[in-house]
């Protein structure tokens, strides 16, 4: 009930934030950006807003439903209060600065979420090593499920590598678009392929 009425909050501060920056919005409003960083898509203000208001509901409500899933799992609801956090803040987010390009177009949406993710990266290697072992959460190498120990390791050790990954992805907001994200996602298959590889490494010994 508490992330309920948390999440039910954020959606009213969206909203009235949308309420705020309206009127001072343009009659058409870029929703698309090229590679060099041109709007080369446009909407209407209500259009615009709307599709937002329906996008923040829809990740809210999957927010919550995740919170309810599973809820009677005890390691799975360690994590349930940082990820409402970080998805709250990642809707707000998304709404607000889209709203502040509207009035600068020097602050590139698109790259601002790279720290973002990179934030979602720190917060969540952070809590890694709190998992017990479990079916449900964590990082579930067929090694780690077999034994506690390797679990333990697997877990702290992957916390550390998404630590890094975090800290790595909120950099890419200096690097080029399209580069970016073709470096993300190449960090991040790198980044399980070791952690997989570590858990097995710590099964031999």
């Amino acid at each position: 009930m508490r992330q309920l009425a948390m999440i039910g909050t954020s959606f009213l501060v969206i909203i009235l934030t949308w309420g705020v920056f309206f009127p001072y919005l343009p009659g058409k409003v870029a929703m698309h950006f090229d590679a060099a960083g041109n709007p080369d898509q446009y909407g209407s203000k209500l259009f615009v807003m709307s599709m937002f208001l329906v996008l923040s509901f829809v990740l809210l409500s999957m927010t919550y439903l995740f919170v309810l899933y599973d809820r009677k799992n005890v390691h799975k609801r360690k994590i349930n209060r940082p990820i409402s956090i970080f998805f709250i803040l990642f809707t707000w987010s998304l709404n607000s600065l889209f709203l502040l390009n509207t009035q600068d177009e020097q602050v590139r949406v698109e790259k601002l979420l790279f720290v973002i993710i990179g934030l979602f990266f720190i917060i969540i290697g952070n809590y890694m090593p709190t998992i017990k072992q479990n079916s449900s959460i964590g990082i579930r190498t067929k090694e780690a499920l077999e034994s506690k120990i390797v679990w333990n390791k697997t877990q702290r050790f992957g916390g550390f590598v998404f630590i890094v990954l975090g800290f790595l992805i909120a950099c890419f907001v200096f690097v080029d678009g399209i580069t970016a994200v073709y470096s993300s996602i190449i960090s991040l298959t790198l980044s399980l392929v070791i952690i997989t590889l570590y858990s097995k490494k710590q099964k031999e010994a």
